[in-house]
């Protein structure tokens, strides 16, 4: 089973992609693989983001000196 790629990796691939996309050098047939693996990497990194904000917590202080932690909307 190949290692999980990190959301850093994909979002490093998904610049690539748009360089390779944006100089115009890419055959139609390898444009058209190169934009179905963005679209994945899109979805991925989407799915990430929304389990780190699902992780956010806000903290904050009670007037008593005690700390409150609540989810962060």
């Amino acid at each position: 089973m190949p290692p999980k790629k990190t959301f850093e990796q994909a979002m490093n691939r998904l610049e690539e992609i748009t360089t390779m996309l944006e100089d115009g050098d890419t055959s139609l047939d390898n444009s058209i693989k190169l934009y179905e693996e963005a679209y994945g990497l899109i979805g991925f990194c989407r799915k990430e983001l929304q389990k780190a904000e699902q992780k956010i917590k806000k903290v904050t202080e009670k007037s008593n000196g005690t700390l409150k932690e609540e989810d962060f909307e």
